[in-house]
């Protein structure tokens, strides 16, 4: 039997963007990458349908978020613009942004902040960030990490918000190496393997999970597996204000 976490993170640590995830996890956020790739796994996909939880978060969460913080921003935006009425949270991330661009353009001329912001004035300036947020919302390919702002988020706002990036990536790598992977069942977190294909098994064990990846060419048998939990399977992410 070996474990499937070492493969899991192998996989994951190879797709685009989990450098950025990684370095902002240990660096900003003191968490063990490893450690956190795991609990993603056994939180959300141990023993579910790995189809049925990225779809879930696919659609219900990470998709739903990045509407919410464009929305937010813009909002935040237009509403300032109108009345001088600042928010909390993400309504201030384009707004804190427009301010200091309209104090600069107040205090220096026209010729200096063209210099600074490469734009006439900062009503074209602020259009350059609400278009680096059309852009990655709208985008497939961007994660939640990749938020023009998302240095401005609180760390538990973070946290959660890696936690669905993860678990994209982790339903992802599943979806497309569970039928590589051989013969009998993954059961909490293991791949086991049945006695008459252990021989057969051996070079495959011996070598993960370092060439595990190259050389993937085995399935996992089917299993009863659970229907998911929407109501608890993101608890977590009740606990953090967004």
């Amino acid at each position: 039997m070996i474990e499937l976490t070492p493969l899991l993170y192998k996989g994951i640590s190879e797709m685009p963007g989990f450098d950025i995830i990684q370095s902002t996890l240990r660096e900003q956020l003191n968490e063990d990458d490893f450690l956190f790739v795991k609990k993603v796994y056994e939180v959300h996909y141990e023993n579910n349908i790995a189809k049925d939880v990225l779809g879930y978060t696919r659609r219900d969460k990470f998709s739903r978020r990045k509407k919410q913080w464009k929305m937010k921003a813009l909002k935040g935006l237009e509403k300032y613009k109108k009345d001088k009425t600042l928010s909390r949270g993400v309504y201030r991330h384009l707004v804190e942004n427009y301010i200091m661009m309209k104090e600069y353009e107040e205090s220096k001329s026209s010729s200096s902040f063209k210099k600074m912001f490469k734009e006439k004035d900062s009503d074209t300036a602020i259009q350059s960030f609400v278009d680096d947020i059309e852009a990655w919302s709208k985008s497939k390919t961007t994660r939640l990490i990749d938020y023009p702002f998302f240095s401005e988020l609180s760390k538990s706002q973070q946290i959660a918000s890696l936690e669905f990036d993860i678990c994209m990536m982790v339903g992802e790598w599943l979806i497309k190496n569970v039928s590589k992977l051989v013969p009998a069942e993954i059961k909490d977190g293991t791949i086991l393997f049945n006695e008459k294909e252990y021989l057969e098994s051996q070079s495959f064990v011996e070598r993960a999970p370092s060439t595990a990846l190259e050389n993937p060419y085995w399935g996992i048998a089917k299993r009863s597996l659970s229907p998911i939990n929407k109501k608890s399977i993101f608890n977590q992410e009740e606990k953090a204000p967004f």
